[in-house]
């Protein structure tokens, strides 16, 4: 059975800027534009009460949840 984890890793290609996650540790993330020189890799803002641009990347593989809501409302 594919996990959701595996399904974003796999279809890494469907990925686009502005796309909002759950990730594996249970925080928001905002995809926000692709790691230069990497494959995979991608920069995000973070959820925090407010969306955060640290430069922070993550891996597809940690991708859970595809979120159409704002996340403050899915965490509510």
């Amino acid at each position: 059975m594919i996990s959701a984890c595996d399904y974003w890793y796999d279809n890494r290609d469907k990925l686009q800027s502005g796309l909002i996650f759950r990730c594996i540790d249970g925080s928001f993330v905002k995809l926000d534009r692709t790691v230069p020189g990497d494959g995979t890799k991608w920069y995000v803002a973070d959820w925090n009460n407010g969306w955060s641009y640290c430069d922070s990347t993550i891996e597809p593989g940690d991708l859970v949840e595809l979120m159409y809501n704002n996340p403050q409302q899915v965490a509510a």
